[in-house]
């Protein structure tokens, strides 16, 4: 009783301190967590890592095969712009064919529309592969080359023959220069959506959907409006055959073949403006290489409308190759009709050459206009996963830092914690 009164503390100084076995046991567990967290951010690193390659992959393809649909829109403008500028050249206005100014204006108009177009995707990321391609270079070339045209129509109507044929060979010259460079730039697309179709077909089955755990990261990284984009976007875009790619693909072989059309009733009426005269006689070889350039392309694009199976496509390119022949024999009959006896006998044949071209062009139209409107088109979702996209990229690269630098501070904390013999 004495010593318990001369010490009354003695009983809380020995007290049991914690065991240093819990402190251990709990910085163990802690190591655990943050490793297996570690081992789930790397697990969403790679997945996102493969996505991303897959996406991009169609995000560059898909916009290469814009810029050469436009391209050969701008090129098919240019070359409409040149027809009917000539073909007014040649009828002279007479026998109620005066419409050329009106619809060379019109093909003026949807070549300005197409650049405008141009320079917007031009600017849509990733930024497009450097390219010997200038929106407003072009659009100052186009500018003159057109108001040459119409100096030449008006040569032709007011001059003469001899006059217009002068001012035919600058216009023909100018024209070519702005095909030759939209060609070179359209080349370049086709060889870059080349090069991205290969690297899809290696990573065709590459793409992993997140779910469980990893879904409600992303869910909380992306958010669930942005996460339903991303889902429905990529599955449908990537894993299926697009819709989109298949019209981009189908509508940029009608164009081509859209093109050699044009060129051909170019080149014919070309002949029956200027008559052969003044070195100016090459528009029957043109129109034959033209011609040659349509048959050429056409079995291609017959066996993938047929592989596509839309009725209303194949029912209106049925006959087209025999419609291409009579209006291409067509076109040689007018241009010797002129060469013989100028406007008076060109002119009851240019009528029926210009409907057959008009309606070669319409068979066709049902395939380009969706690829038109393709390549035209915003894509929202596309947008909003690429910047979703760039954003996670950062976020797990930071929790993947972070729970690595919490790993290392558990491990230490285990150390100093682990029991001393």
């Amino acid at each position: 009783m004495a010593a318990n009164l001369l010490n009354p503390n003695q009983k809380n100084n020995t007290m049991p301190t914690p065991p240093v076995t819990n402190r251990f046991s709990r910085s163990r567990f802690c190591l655990f967590l943050t490793g297996g967290f570690v081992l789930f951010i790397l697990i969403n690193l790679f997945t996102f890592h493969t996505n991303q390659t897959v996406y991009l992959e169609k995000y560059h393809f898909n916009l290469a095969r814009k810029r050469s649909i436009m391209a050969q829109n701008l090129s098919n403008a240019i070359s409409q712009v040149q027809n009917q500028l000539t073909d007014i050249s040649a009828t002279l206005g007479l026998d109620h064919l005066d419409q050329g100014f009106e619809r060379a204006r019109q093909a003026a108009d949807t070549f300005h529309t197409e650049l405008t177009n141009l320079h917007h995707i031009l600017n849509k990321r990733p930024p497009c592969q450097k390219v010997p391609l200038d929106p407003a270079t072009l659009q100052s070339q186009f500018d003159q080359f057109y108001a040459q045209g119409i100096d030449m129509a008006n040569a032709y109507i007011q001059n003469g023959t001899l006059r217009g044929n002068q001012k035919m060979k600058q216009f023909d010259k100018q024209a070519d220069d702005l095909r030759e460079m939209l060609g070179e730039w359209n080349s370049s697309q086709t060889k870059l959506a080349d090069h991205w179709q290969k690297q899809i077909d290696k990573h065709a089955d590459a793409f992993v959907v997140p779910s469980g755990l990893s879904n409600t990261l992303w869910l909380q990284l992306m958010g669930s409006e942005t996460r339903t984009h991303y889902v429905q976007f990529i599955t449908h875009w990537i894993q299926s055959a697009s819709l989109d790619e298949q019209h981009l693909h189908l509508g940029l072989m009608a164009q081509e073949l859209h093109g050699a059309v044009i060129q051909v009733q170019q080149w014919l009426t070309d002949l029956s403006a200027t008559r052969g005269q003044d070195g100016l006689d090459e528009g029957l070889e043109q129109a034959n290489k033209n011609a040659q350039r349509f048959q050429d392309l056409l079995p291609n694009f017959l066996l993938a409308v047929q592989q596509n199976g839309n009725p209303e496509w194949i029912q209106s390119i049925t006959g087209l190759d025999d419609r291409f022949k009579i209006f291409h024999a067509k076109g040689r009959a007018m241009a010797e009709a002129y060469i013989q006896g100028g406007a008076k006998l060109g002119n009851p044949l240019m009528l029926e050459f210009d409907t057959m071209a008009d309606s070669l062009g319409k068979e066709l139209l049902p395939l380009i206009i969706p690829s038109t409107k393709a390549a035209n088109s915003e894509n929202f979702q596309m947008d909003i996963v690429y910047d979703s996209l760039q954003q996670i990229r950062k976020v797990l690269f930071f929790l993947f830092f972070l729970s690595l630098l919490a790993f290392f501070g558990c491990i230490a904390w285990l150390i100093s914690c682990k029991p001393r013999q």
